[in-house]
């Protein structure tokens, strides 16, 4: 089962929320060197290539969308 984004590209911007992964911090942007079905790689915090999980990333612009969208539906939930 694939639970990651079909447009996920190389050249890609993407967090993660995993705090386990070791050279890579939570919610900081990273850029996608490669991709294939399982794993994308990134270049973590010591500068090195590191491979993760494609299901423990998100791309940015669809966290950030999300965090609009609920941000509003809070601001004008007693509106409507």
């Amino acid at each position: 089962m694939n639970f990651s984004s079909p447009k996920l590209e190389t050249g890609s911007i993407i967090l993660t929320f995993q705090n386990n992964i070791v050279g890579v911090t939570p919610k900081k942007l990273y850029v996608v060197e490669r991709h294939n079905n399982d794993f994308v790689t990134l270049v973590n915090d010591f500068g090195e290539l590191q491979e993760v999980r494609k299901m423990f990333v998100m791309e940015a612009d669809v966290v950030y969308t999300i965090l609009f969208l609920s941000t509003l539906n809070r601001l004008f939930d007693d509106i409507f």
